[in-house]
C-alpha cells in the first residue's frame, strides 16, 4: 500500500534533518489532501486485487537485525540477567565470568549460533585465517 501511495504523489527529497523537517512541513501543508487521496486508492486498490498483495522487500541489515535479536534471546537463556540487551551485554557477561570464576566453576565452550563446529586442525592456532 505504502508504494502505491507514494508512487502516486510527488517525490519530497532531503539530505539533512532540517531539510526533512521542512519537507514535513511542506507535504503536510501543500499535499495533504492528495496524501489522504492517494492512501484511499491504495486501500482500495489492495483489497479490490488480491495479486497486489505481496512479500515486502527485506533490507539486509533488517535480516542481519532479526538474527542479532535471536542471538541476544539465546545469550539471556545462558545468562541469569532477566533484563537483557545488546547496551549491558558485555557488563553483564563479565559479571557473570567473575561468579564463576570465584566460585571455582568451569566454563565450558559452546559453539557459535549459525557457526559449524570447527574441526581440531581449525582450531586455536591452527586457525587457517591466521597462516600467511
Amino acid at each position: 500500500m505504502a508504494t502505491y501511495a507514494l508512487n502516486r504523489l510527488p517525490p519530497l527529497y532531503a539530505s539533512s534533518q532540517e531539510g526533512r523537517r521542512h519537507q514535513q512541513m511542506r507535504g503536510k501543508q501543500k499535499y495533504n489532501n492528495e496524501i489522504s487521496t492517494a492512501v484511499r486508492q491504495a486501500f482500495a486498490a489492495v483489497q479490490r486485487d488480491p495479486l497486489r498483495r505481496s512479500t515486502p522487500l527485506t533490507r539486509k541489515e533488517e535480516a542481519e537485525y532479526q538474527v542479532a535479536l535471536a542471538v541476544l534471546e539465546e545469550i539471556q537463556q545462558l545468562l541469569p540477567h532477566k533484563k537483557l540487551s545488546w547496551h549491558n551485554l558485555v557488563n553483564v557477561v563479565q559479571q557473570s565470568l567473575t561468579k564463576t570464576a570465584s566460585r571455582g566453576v568451569g566454563v565450558h565452550k559452546r559453539r557459535q549460533v549459525g557457526v559449524p563446529d570447527a574441526s581440531p586442525a581449525e582450531d586455536a592456532w591452527g586457525d587457517t585465517r591466521y597462516h600467511w
